[in-house]
């Protein structure tokens, strides 16, 4: 019997040694699982940020290149340079709602 005791109590330390790997484990895992949302959230929103920025910085570039091929075209032939800038402003200003 002392032998089988002996054995038990092994069996018993073995099993208890696994629940605590497998709770460490467990919580390691679980600790960074939870990192990687947090950083993934924070990317999210920073690239959602940096999307925006970019999306607006793209229609005002949109709406000046059409203002001035806009300009370029309705103006008569022989214009000055400043004068088509000047209708490419006005045409910009149009787009942007400004003028009617």
């Amino acid at each position: 019997m002392d032998k089988q005791e002996a054995r038990q109590a092994e069996i018993d330390a073995r099993r208890n040694d696994d629940i605590a790997w497998r709770t460490t484990v467990r919580a390691e895992d679980k600790n960074w699982r939870e990192t990687i949302r947090a950083e993934d959230r924070e990317w999210r929103v920073t690239v959602r940020e940096e999307d925006k920025s970019w999306r607006a910085r793209s229609e005002i570039v949109t709406k000046r290149c059409c203002a001035l091929s806009a300009a370029a075209q309705s103006s008569k032939p022989g214009a000055s340079p400043e004068a088509i800038f000047a209708l490419a402003k006005l045409y910009e200003e149009w787009l942007d709602g400004k003028r009617e």
